[in-house]
């Protein structure tokens, strides 16, 4: 899945577990995208380096998201 800025190209990925667990959770690739930009805006728990603590589905699932130049990776 890929998520276009204007002046940033910036690339989501999900781990196979990843995609496994949130596809059991009801999770969609949308909700997903949302969350990166709201990770941009500060709205998340910075755990240390490029690594970052996202709720998603409403409060009742949560992600953990890498960080490495233009790629975010969910795993």
């Amino acid at each position: 899945m890929s998520m276009t800025d204007p002046g940033e190209n910036i690339r989501v990925f999900k781990t196979a577990w990843f995609s496994k667990a949130a596809s059991k959770a009801r999770i969609q690739d949308a909700e997903l995208c949302t969350g990166i930009q709201e990770i941009l805006k500060g709205q998340c728990v910075d755990l240390d380096g490029a690594v970052f603590s996202k709720r998603l589905n409403r409060n009742m699932h949560r992600g953990i998201v890498i960080h490495g130049g233009r790629y975010w990776v969910y795993a």
